[in-house]
């Protein structure tokens, strides 16, 4: 199915570039547009370099050939036919070599002998001038850079082709200067053709010859020094959790604070550190029996392939024994990386790479590849070059995404831990929210004052939301991690909110603080584990005060990460995150304890309080988050814990929670929209019920799957409320013959927690909730079902 899918997509995301760049051209020239052939030529290249020969077909069929038909564009159409068919063989076939170069290989072969025979076939055509053949190189060249570099975010990556992209983040750096370069150059031209220099530079035959090695020089060289760079920053990464560690076993990982103090004295360690992960035996042990065997000659020929590696490559040929390696699967980008790696390494030496994977159906988020030769050739000590080429390899891949986020037991562990100690911490609120509601309650109805019933009214109202804000957060982490889902909250918001669970963690004499920051912090989490993640690293600050008495201290605020900052902290990436640090001020941490602070399999209880599985279990919460960790420590100047959290910029934060409702009044007449109520307990239905008809709406309830079909079979609805704690799975059941029944009705999930899977229902409206909150919902679904 996956296949199949793949293919489809394959042919579909072709059409629908060359769709847009027909579009696109035909507008730019009928408005005279100047950015119109920019932006068409960059469509059209991402194709061949997506999907290889068959893309490159594709849009020169939908998007080249009508230019052909206006004699005008002829020269333009052959131009681009070039340079488009150039790049999907390329892509087919090499796809170690960088696009760009082939984009100028194939202009400065191909491009100009054809444009002299179209002018000497057509003396009518308007001929190519010297400075536009300039300018157009560098334009073709710059614009198959940037198209390369941005099939480099999986976003576009996968959007473009539904396909994972194997890649490491270094290999973009040749592109990007390439990239920087050309621009330059380009910006240069444009200058210069204004100015009317460029006509004369170029009028030449010496002038021509100059700019043109100028062009290619401008595209080699910084390819020449970004792939230096690519290799010596891979050669020097340190983090498991970038890419490939070298570390040696008992190297352990320092640098700097990350407030760019180069005290030598602070240690810091981020990641899961090598001598961590030597130290994990039992994890390796079990990695290895889940290892996939591929055994190729010195042609590339398949000799041996066992099913794990068919299964982890997706190659999905029935007997690959015997065929090429690289025409094993067209579906499988993994084969022709991998392909890559064993054309491009000295055959003579060990080669082990680890590397991230993106959209993998099969959650597979993190692969090892390990190059070898099969046996060796005795020639009295010493290998010819034609020896060592001819030896055959054996190719390991291995599923290592449980080794890279910790065993998935930790976290159900430390789970059930932080529940716990979060329903220990709001116990005593939550006692307290409840004798202020009964006492207040029992004053106004004992005074029978009308004035003291409106007052215990609105304050048993603000107690009601503070105390479902506190249950809410219990319920969160009562989801499993794998039915839950992820929102976009604000960092500041989520923490404020869990402030009081957060100081009930700790004992009286310790205070815990909070420093925010005035700008929002959009982030997409479960806030469950948000909540796990913060919560663990708190308790364990907490135990760096012996006596019971101190100061824990919590800061919110954004962090811009550059590379610089990177090469200081092995583990971190480039980018803008949002920067939780819990910083205690105790005995802190020698550099020796520092160093195992996330080995899991090591627990220690001492007068450095509880190390083991809690930061372990973090560093999984911030992995599985695309984020990462740091932890700082002085020996008896305290220690700093820093979560970071890609911002996600430009994104819509998630609905208020029960404490933040605000006033809402009906915007129209619901008299025409039907409710149906799904409640399996009376008196919640019979509240629910009231609730709704008190806002105008037409409500009907009942108490089960069975009931509801019935009801809905009798008289249509519109908006169906159904809990979602019904009997085994007859909630979701019953959203899904909702949908069959009638496309136009809406279902609102009511859950316990935020972090609930929505399944196919519409949307999920959080217990417990206000009269305005379920207005607010109702009207959202309402306008969703009218639209339909």
């Amino acid at each position: 199915m996956l296949h199949t899918r793949i293919e489809k997509q394959s042919i579909l995301a072709p059409i629908g570039l060359g769709l847009s760049a027909l579009l696109i051209s035909g507008v730019s020239a009928s408005l005279n547009l100047a950015g119109g052939p920019f932006i068409t030529e960059l469509l059209l290249f991402l194709a061949p370099l997506a999907f290889g020969l068959r893309g490159a077909l594709l849009v020169l069929a939908i998007a080249v050939v009508p230019m052909a038909l206006n004699p005008v564009s002829i020269p333009t159409a052959a131009r681009l036919s070039i340079v488009i068919l150039s790049l999907g063989v390329t892509q087919s076939y090499l796809r170690a070599v960088p696009p760009y170069t082939i984009a100028l290989l194939a202009w400065l072969a191909f491009v100009p002998p054809l444009i002299d025979a179209l002018q000497a076939l057509n003396p009518q055509a308007p001929s190519l001038m010297p400075e536009s053949f300039a300018m157009l190189l560098v334009q073709d060249v710059l614009i198959a850079s940037l198209a390369s570099s941005f099939l480099f975010n999986e976003n576009v990556w996968w959007t473009l082709t539904n396909r994972a992209r194997y890649h490491r983040a270094n290999q973009l750096i040749p592109h990007l200067m390439t990239t920087t370069a050309l621009a330059s150059v380009f910006a240069t031209g444009i200058f210069l053709q204004h100015s009317e220099l460029l006509d004369d530079a170029f009028r030449s035959t010496i002038g021509m010859t100059l700019g043109t090695a100028i062009i290619a020089a401008f595209v080699l060289l910084p390819t020449a020094l970004g792939l230096h760079i690519s290799r010596t920053l891979r050669a020097q990464e340190s983090s498991p959790l970038l890419g490939q560690s070298r570390l040696g076993p008992d190297q352990a990982v320092h640098g700097p604070g990350m407030n760019g103090s180069t005290d030598e004295s602070w240690d810091l360690v981020s990641g899961m550190g090598q001598k961590a992960r030597n130290d994990a035996h039992a994890l390796r042990a079990a990695a290895e029996l889940d290892v996939g065997v591929c055994a190729v000659d010195e042609s590339g020929e398949v000799l041996f392939m066992n099913p794990r590696f068919a299964s982890l490559a997706a190659i999905t040929e029935e007997s690959p024994v015997g065929k090429p390696f690289n025409a094993l699967s067209c579906a499988s980008e993994l084969v022709s990386y991998i392909w890559q790696l064993v054309s491009s390494t000295d055959p003579s030496r060990e080669f082990s790479e680890e590397f991230r994977v993106a959209g993998r159906p099969d959650q597979v988020k993190f692969l090892e590849i390990d190059l070898r030769a099969h046996g060796s050739v005795e020639t009295g000590g010493v290998e010819t070059a034609q020896q060592i080429c001819a030896t055959p390899r054996v190719i390991r891949l291995s599923d290592i995404t449980a080794r890279r986020t910790i065993d998935a037991r930790l976290l159900r562990i430390q789970r059930h831990k932080t529940l716990s100690a979060c329903a220990s911490s709001a116990a005593p609120r939550l006692a307290e929210i409840f004798t202020s509601i009964l006492g207040r309650a029992s004053c106004a109805l004992q005074s029978g004052q009308p004035a003291a019933l409106a007052s215990a009214l609105s304050a048993i109202q603000n107690l009601g939301s503070a105390g479902g804000g506190l249950v809410q957060q219990l319920n969160e982490l009562s989801v499993a991690p794998d039915h839950a889902t992820r929102r976009i909250v604000d960092a500041n918001a989520s923490l404020f909110e869990r402030l009081k669970l957060l100081e009930g963690l700790v004992r009286d004499g310790i205070q815990v603080s909070l420093q925010s920051c005035s700008e929002q912090l959009p982030i997409r989490v479960d806030t469950a584990l948000l909540t796990q993640a913060v919560s663990l690293v708190v308790m364990n600050a907490a135990e760096a005060y012996p006596d019971g008495a101190g100061r824990v201290a919590i800061s919110v605020g954004p962090e811009e990460i550059d590379d610089l900052l990177c090469r200081l902290h092995p583990g971190s990436r480039p980018g803008t995150f949002a920067r939780i640090s819990i910083t205690d001020f105790g005995r802190g941490m020698s550099p020796e304890v520092l160093a195992k602070v996330a080995n899991p399999l090591l627990t220690q209880r001492s007068e450095f309080g509880h190390i083991g599985l809690d930061l372990p279990s973090v560093l999984a919460v911030m992995s599985e988050h695309d984020g990462f960790m740091t932890v700082e420590s002085k020996p008896e100047r305290g220690t700093t814990v820093s979560l970071f959290f890609p911002l996600s910029r430009g994104a819509t934060l998630s609905p208020l929670e029960p404490g933040d409702a605000v006033a809402h009044r009906p915007s129209q007449d619901h008299q025409n929209t039907r409710v149906l109520i799904v409640e399996d307990r009376p008196e919640l239905r019979a509240l629910l019920q009231e609730m709704v008809r008190s806002l105008g709406y037409r409500s009907t309830a009942c108490g089960s799957r069975d009931d509801a079909l019935k009801l809905m079979s009798a008289a249509p609805v519109d908006i169906v409320l159904i809990e979602d704690s019904l009997p085994g799975l007859a909630a979701h059941q019953l959203v899904s013959e909702v949908h069959a029944k009638d496309s136009h009705a809406k279902t609102v999930l009511l859950a316990v927690a935020a972090n609930t899977a929505a399944h196919e229902s519409d949307s999920i409206l959080v217990k417990p909730f206000s009269l305005q909150t379920l207005a607010q919902k109702l009207e959202e679904s309402e306008k969703l079902s009218q639209l339909h």
